[in-house]
């Protein structure tokens, strides 16, 4: 049990270095976005705005790692089938976003690879968790 917690402990750690990566780079990310695109673009969004939504859209991600960290913790989240069933999709979407980040220009280096932590520190928290619903229970109290 204690694994699975120091896993959901750096998934936690890892979520919030994104939240960090990002607002370290927030000045750096409005610069790449006017490299990228001309603003005020044809449907009138002007630069502010898309550095806005850019970083909102980050910062969301990024909570919602914390928020799935924090409630792995708990003991009958590892334990349960739903539990994992969730934590897994959640893990699937997580590679699915941070590849998505991946291929935007408007995100610096550190961003793209700091949004893979989170779903690689779920995926072993998923391993962890199901390895020790395999285990027998005899073993559990030793």
């Amino acid at each position: 049990m204690k694994a699975i917690r120091i896993a959901a402990f750096a998934g936690g750690t890892a979520a919030v270095a994104a939240i960090i990566t990002t607002i370290a780079s927030a000045d750096q990310i409005s610069h790449l976005l006017t490299s990228a695109y001309s603003y005020p673009n044809p449907s009138g969004t002007s630069l502010g705005e898309a550095a806005s939504s850019t970083l909102t859209y980050l910062f969301a991600t990024a909570g919602v790692a914390v928020l799935a960290s924090l409630i792995s913790f708990s003991d009958t989240v590892s334990q349960s089938r739903a539990g994992r069933w969730t934590g897994g999709v959640l893990i699937a979407v997580g590679f699915a976003v941070a590849i998505f980040n991946a291929a935007q220009p408007e995100f610096p280096p550190a961003v793209k690879l700091v949004f893979f932590l989170p779903p690689v520190v779920g995926a072993l928290w998923l391993g962890l968790a199901a390895r020790r619903r395999a285990e027998p229970r005899t073993s559990r109290a030793l």
